[in-house]
């Protein structure tokens, strides 16, 4: 009896274990499924695209997605690399560098999970 109840026990035990792994490992590809949408988004000049990846509180603070394309549209990288993706909860952060006009830049995003989806909440270049 003994031996049943644990057997049940370390069964229950793997499989939390397993679907708490395969749930990081969908996070961090949605984080940097994101962050290179996002990215391919400023290379293509798709402003439209860039401002919904958006949290709400960065598009109140930036104010209007017109505003936002004046902003993005000298900030089109032709190549980025993200060397560094993490979360903790419901927040995330990419790390990388992205390359424009023979400047290299460090690029730092920060996002936000929202409902079931991730969206930048932070945005840095260097």
């Amino acid at each position: 009896m003994k031996t049943k109840i644990g057997f049940i026990l370390m069964a229950v035990l793997i499989l939390i274990f397993t679907l708490s792994a395969c749930s990081v490992v969908n996070d961090i590809s949605a984080i940097s499924e994101t962050g290179n949408a996002f990215m391919t988004a400023l290379k293509d000049g798709d402003h439209g695209s860039s401002w919904d990846m958006l949290a709400a509180n960065v598009q109140e603070e930036i104010g209007s997605a017109e505003a936002w394309a004046e902003w993005a549209s000298i900030r089109n990288f032709p190549e980025w690399k993200f060397t560094n993706t993490e979360f903790e909860n419901r927040t995330g952060q990419m790390d990388g560098e992205a390359t424009l006009d023979g400047e290299t830049y460090t690029v730092t995003l920060i996002f936000d999970k929202v409902d079931d989806s991730w969206k930048i909440s932070g945005i840095l270049f260097e």
